[in-house]
């Protein structure tokens, strides 16, 4: 069967497709960020050469990102001690069964997208604009 087409025993519609590719996407990128974020030292020392990239550290959003996905991680596990020693063993660097670590992407993903914990989401910032710019509903005039 062409990989193009759905497998009927598998996924229920075209919109649970895109729903659990999604989830796996968002899974696979928060796992990235979390395990560079885990590995950010929270003091760095000064580097005088400018060739040299600038030492990053662990702040307080690289802090509430960890704890975010911890608790997220905690909710979609559940009591299912498996599934947690599995994302331990994936934030370590294991390579696992991919049937194991989709059923955690698919479980875990979902409670990342809920919460909106993916790296672009979570860490954008948003500009406020010019206090004579904003938009003024209508009968709010000032």
């Amino acid at each position: 069967m062409p990989q193009t087409e759905l497998n009927p025993n598998v996924y229920r519609s075209h919109t649970h497709y895109e729903n659990l590719k999604r989830w796996k996407a968002i899974f696979a990128e928060v796992l990235n960020v979390y395990v560079q974020t885990k590995h950010l030292p929270a003091v760095v020392a000064i580097t005088y050469d400018d060739e040299l990239p600038p030492n990053r550290k662990l702040g307080a959003d690289g802090i509430h990102y960890i704890a975010d996905v911890e608790l997220a991680v905690a909710k979609a596990t559940g009591d299912d001690t498996g599934l947690r020693e599995l994302w331990l063993r994936l934030v370590a660097g294991e390579e696992l069964s991919s049937a194991a670590t989709a059923r955690l992407a698919v479980k875990a993903g979902r409670i990342f997208d809920i919460r909106g914990l993916a790296p672009q989401l979570y860490f954008r910032s948003i500009r406020r604009g010019r206090k004579d710019r904003r938009f003024v509903p209508s009968g709010e005039a000032a």
